[in-house]
């Protein structure tokens, strides 16, 4: 075995392992880095039959047989079998949108669910277990975390961040809104956010362009004590309302350049300036089908299509904060048809099936998993988050995102967190000591 950098690790996984005097292993799952089942010939029918979640999991139980230590025994020929717990650590240094949010974290929950005599726990943090193809609360959640007080939002900033998408973008009625398309409008855009000549040109791009909003920040994301940028609600909030109260005055009309440019200014703020060009659709589709390429974007994309079909939609009758459309979700379909060639029908079935085989939320009460959730993570309508007599050991951490206790930025964050970690070690030894 390599020795792996402990920041790859989750905290709480380094904290229970000093506690307990055990071993950490950090896995890589198969199609990331040297891990490849078939080598530059990654089409969908390969991921079909070789990227599937039961086939991950069973790797992990598999690979239990065959690791070794320095003594040179492996762990299939100890004479009294140790107790082994897995955690789940989503990539580092990836973007959290580039993946699918929870993936690593599911292998940890469903592995140990499926091999119970392998694994005694498993620890997953802001897991989403539930598929629910049109997942509103998604945005429902977001747009709640910018009315949060304590992550300081307040109503006057979602109504701002709701008005600045009438900036030329849409047309508004309240937070309703119905798009326009004009090349006029789209040439303004493209040369505002420094977009390529005509990428905005068909209507698809304009969904994928601005379906997660325009401020260049995941709700998923959001620490309170970071430093940079607009890196949080508190900080977009601040922007926001200050805004707002300078133009409150002036006719809509009047208004719309300035939450424009305020948009602008947060989006180019909070992305990196390592040459890094927006793709379109169609550049994204061709990357896809690429059977060469195995980047995050594409797995992510064939997971959301194949293995655990969820998709944030943002449409009219929702709270979602951005531009809403009239049934988003055929853009999801669409691109898993056009990338991968899966039909509307058969994500459908995948979804049940993933729900079926898994338990959904419930986890068919499975022993021996300790949920750990964010209060104000988008995915928390999908996991679990009530306790059974036999189910999951639930943890929720107050005005916490997606993980963000699993990854601490410096040592004020671990120690913000440090009880939270405490907690995990405490319900770890009770599912470790039988």
């Amino acid at each position: 075995m390599k020795r792996a950098d402990p920041e790859d690790v989750e905290a709480e996984m380094m904290y229970s392992a000093s506690a307990l005097d055990a071993v950490p292993v950090l896995v890589e799952t198969r199609f990331s880095g040297s891990s490849l089942p078939v080598k530059d010939n990654s089409t969908s029918a390969n991921l079909k039959e070789l990227y599937t979640y039961n086939q991950m999991t069973g790797d992990i139980a598999r690979l239990v047989e065959h690791i070794s230590f320095s003594s040179g025994r492996k762990l299939s020929e100890m004479e009294k079998y140790p107790k082994i717990a897995l955690f789940g650590h989503d990539h580092t240094g990836v973007s959290q949108r580039d993946l699918d949010p929870g993936m690593l974290r599911r292998i940890a929950a469903w592995g140990a669910m499926g091999h119970l005599h392998t694994f005694n726990a498993a620890v997953s943090s802001s897991t989403p277990v539930k598929s629910v193809i049109e997942n509103k609360d998604y945005n429902d959640l977001v747009a709640a975390a910018f009315e949060n007080k304590m992550l300081g939002g307040s109503k006057e900033c979602l109504e701002a961040v709701c008005e600045l998408f009438n900036s030329g973008l849409v047309a508004r009625l309240g937070c309703r809104t119905i798009v326009l398309w004009s090349r006029t409008g789209r040439a303004e855009l493209e040369e505002v956010f420094g977009l390529r000549k005509n990428h905005l040109k068909d209507f698809e791009d304009w969904w994928m362009w601005s379906s997660k909003g325009l401020l260049g920040f995941n709700m998923e994301e959001n620490d309170p004590g970071c430093t940079s940028p607009y890196c949080n609600v508190a900080k977009i909030c601040s922007k926001m309302t200050a805004v707002g109260a300078r133009i409150k005055t002036q006719s809509r009309k009047s208004q719309g350049p300035h939450w424009l440019t305020a948009l602008a200014t947060i989006r180019k703020a909070r992305l990196s300036n390592d040459g890094t060009r927006e793709l379109t659709r169609r550049e994204i589709i061709q990357k896809a089908r690429d059977p060469t390429n195995n980047d995050p974007e594409k797995l992510h994309w064939f997971l959301k299509c194949h293995q655990y079909p969820t998709f944030e939609t943002c449409d009219f009758g929702s709270n979602c904060p951005w531009v809403r459309f009239d049934k988003s979700s055929e853009f999801f379909f669409s691109m898993c048809r056009d990338a991968f060639g899966i039909t509307e029908e058969e994500v459908r079935k995948a979804s049940t099936s993933i729900n079926r085989n898994h338990g959904g939320k419930g986890m068919n009460d499975a022993k021996g998993i300790i949920s750990v959730n964010g209060e104000v993570d988008p995915w928390s309508s999908l996991t679990v988050a009530k306790s059974r007599p036999r189910s999951p050991v639930i943890t929720q951490i107050p005005g916490a995102s997606h993980a963000t206790w699993s990854s601490p930025k410096n040592k004020r964050q671990y120690s913000d967190f440090k009880e939270y970690y405490a907690e995990v070690y405490v319900a770890l030894s009770d599912f470790m000591s039988y």
